[in-house]
């Protein structure tokens, strides 16, 4: 865009990125970010979330398990589930609900409910893998450690939430406040560099001269 002297917008850029991952179509702005799930390539991009800054209250713990590629893909995989797999649409049938709830907790800054929404999102996710045929999982043990280990954090009055993709990595949504804390608990099972701490910024996507 800044190559071509385009001067897209946002939108624009969101449905650009869209095109190479979905994923990236959020990426284009910072902070809480919602991806319209439309019906084709026009009506399919992201926009911001208000939030008043709070994302500048919040971080975020990546915990790298596995950099290698995955032995299914995630193209495949999802692939596979979509076609396959009798939970689906469970998890489909849910999606409106979560957004509307994850909304409802951004406004009011409910960091609790927020956290339990993309928990138990990201569960049910990684479920209809199981429910696909053949069935596949991208977990791996490591990764029901870390999820042990957030548990024990919220026990211990840290709270963090645990989410992840299509892949064996997990990712924590903590207070900034209690990000240290967290980071800390890690480090008694994991290398110091399989943790990533990372903010949660409010600016988006930008040129690095």
């Amino acid at each position: 865009d800044k190559a071509l002297n385009l001067g897209l917008t946002g939108k624009a850029l969101s449905r650009l990125a869209r095109r190479g991952s979905g994923s990236a179509s959020r990426s284009i702005y910072g902070g809480f970010v919602e991806w319209e799930k439309g019906h084709d390539d026009e009506t399919s991009y992201s926009f911001p979330v208000e939030a008043d800054n709070w994302e500048n209250d919040l971080a975020m713990i990546f915990v790298v398990i596995n950099n290698k590629s995955k032995k299914v893909s995630s193209r495949a995989g999802m692939s596979l589930t979509r076609d396959t797999s009798r939970f689906y649409q469970y998890w489909l049938d849910h999606v409106d609900e979560d957004i509307t709830a994850v909304k409802h907790a951004i406004n009011q800054k409910d960091f609790k409910q927020l956290g339990e929404v993309i928990e138990a999102n990201g569960l049910r996710m990684h479920a209809t893998n199981l429910g696909a045929q053949p069935p596949f999982t991208y977990m791996v043990d490591d990764s029901y450690l870390v999820m042990d280990i957030v548990h024990q954090c919220r026990e211990a009055g840290y709270p963090c939430y645990f989410t992840m993709d299509a892949g064996p990595n997990v990712k924590i949504l903590v207070e900034k406040k209690n990000q240290q804390a967290v980071m800390d608990a890690l480090y008694k099972s994991f290398d110091e560099t399989q943790i990533i701490a990372s903010d949660i910024i409010s600016t988006g996507v930008e040129i690095i001269e």
